[in-house]
Order: C-alpha cells, then sequence, then structure tokens
C-alpha cells in the first residue's frame, strides 16, 4: 500500500486526478478491511489534495474526508500523516476552519486544535489567548496602561506580552506588530 501511495503522489503532482482517486480508494478500501488506521488517513489525505487540486465543488465531500481523518487520528493520536499534508490541511482550514469546528465532539476538538497548531503556520495560535487580547487593545490605539487597567493586570505584565508579541511576529514595534497581525489575520 506504501507504494500505491508513492504512486498515487506521483499521479497527484502530474494532475492525473481521476486514476489518483481510483488508486487513493483502493488503498481505502483494503485500509478499512484490514483496520490499518494511518493508511486510512494517507489515503484520505491524498484524496482530499487531489479534491483540493481539481477547484471543483466539493466541499462536503472534502470535509466528510477530513472527519474521518480526524476520526481515525484522534483515536490513535496519530498526527504525523497530517503534518504530511499540512499544505492542504492549512488550504482545507482557509475555505472551511468555521464549518469544520462547529460539528466537533470536544475530543475532537483537542485533537483538531493540535492539527491546526502543527500544520497552519499562520494559525491564530502562534500568540495566546492574553497576548492576542492585549493585541486587539494595542490596535485600538490603547496605552500600556490603559491596557493594564482594561485587562486588570499590571503595566510590567502588559509590556511582558508586548515583547513576547514582537519576538513571536518578528517585529520591533507596535504598527508593525498591528500590520503583521492583519496580514496573518489574527486582527
Amino acid at each position: 500500500m506504501a507504494y500505491q501511495l508513492f504512486y498515487g503522489m506521483i499521479l497527484l503532482k502530474r494532475g492525473n486526478y481521476q486514476e489518483c482517486l481510483e488508486i487513493a480508494d483502493q488503498i481505502l478500501e483494503r485500509s478499512r478491511k484490514q483496520r490499518i488506521y494511518s493508511k486510512i488517513i494517507e489515503a484520505n489525505l491524498l484524496k482530499l489534495s487531489v479534491l483540493l487540486e481539481m477547484k471543483e465543488d466539493t466541499a462536503r465531500q472534502q470535509l466528510n474526508i477530513y472527519y474521518e481523518c480526524l476520526y481515525y487520528g484522534n483515536e490513535n493520536q496519530i498526527l504525523i500523516d497530517f503534518f504530511l499534508y499540512r499544505e492542504e490541511i492549512e488550504e482545507l482550514m482557509k475555505l472551511s476552519k468555521t464549518e469544520i469546528e462547529a460539528n466537533l465532539e470536544p475530543r475532537e476538538q483537542v485533537f483538531h486544535s493540535k492539527i491546526v497548531n502543527l500544520c497552519c503556520s499562520n494559525s491564530l495560535s502562534l500568540l495566546t489567548e492574553r497576548e492576542l487580547e492585549i493585541l486587539a487593545e494595542m490596535a485600538k490605539g490603547l496605552t500600556n496602561k490603559a491596557i493594564a487597567d482594561k485587562l486588570f493586570i499590571s503595566v510590567a505584565t502588559v509590556k511582558t506580552h508586548i515583547l513576547n508579541i514582537y519576538r513571536k511576529l518578528e517585529v520591533n514595534s507596535r504598527v508593525t506588530a498591528i500590520s503583521k497581525a492583519k496580514q496573518l489575520q489574527m486582527l
């Protein structure tokens, strides 16, 4: 099956989408019968890659594929396969993140968050919740003192969070931090 998956990847790169889908379906059928969960995930992610490349209206099918991957991945804590298809996962999140998260059970939500943190370079997880709060207040033009008063923390704590924001966003001023945060869709 590993060779078939590799061949499917070659077909995908060549643009032979139908043949790639057929191979993925064959692998899925055998993997489901034999309960080889990592191959179910890999074949599904290959299939997802094809559907994303085809640029057709397959949103429902893409979501179903991701949900099956999430089910088996969560059940067995398999993250590596998602990482190997991180570009596809990131594209899927851009297209359907809200819809995906609306339909997850709590424990699947935790695993989904791990996947997003692992695969999505511009994910909001780059900053902590508190850092995002402070960044939002900075974007409103509030001073450190005003942010501290509003969030019930000390000015020193605000400064520490701002320094962490600068480091994580690789910037050195409020203006560039806000600009980069907007570019990364954090604000």
